[in-house]
């Protein structure tokens, strides 16, 4: 619980900066850091996907975006997705922050099947990845 509330500060804080200090791009209406645009989603997801628009961020590919989302971090899911599960933690979960790699492949949000990432998974006792 103490570690939501000093995420939640975290995020607070940067998404205050990004109110009042804006450091200027060098290509203009390009995205070069994270805070480049003041909007929340950009804090949260990396600027490359997205460009700068009347202090807005806005995606500038209509190809998928992957996130990692769930209580716990153990879901990679498109960025359109509801991603969210029950909040409980299970060892096998770490797995996913440690090894895991949430990209597009074949056409689908997935976990990358690394062989680091799959032995994980195996020790911690899952018999295959969570989508």
């Amino acid at each position: 619980m103490i570690m939501k509330k000093i995420a939640l500060l975290l995020l607070i804080s940067l998404y205050i900066e990004a109110y009042s200090i804006r450091l200027p791009s060098r290509h203009k209406n390009k995205c070069q850091t994270d805070l480049d645009c003041p909007v929340l989603d950009c804090l949260t997801y990396p600027c490359d996907t997205f460009v700068c628009e009347n202090r807005k961020c806005v995606v500038r590919s209509t190809k998928e975006i992957c996130v990692i989302g769930g209580c716990s971090g153990q879901l990679c899911v498109s960025y359109y997705e509801n991603g969210s599960s029950t909040c409980e933690w299970k060892p096998v979960y770490g797995c996913y922050s440690e090894y895991g790699n949430c990209s597009l492949i074949d056409g689908k949000c997935q976990w990358e099947p690394t062989e680091e990432l799959k032995a994980c998974i195996n020790d911690r006792g899952q018999a295959k990845l969570e989508y």
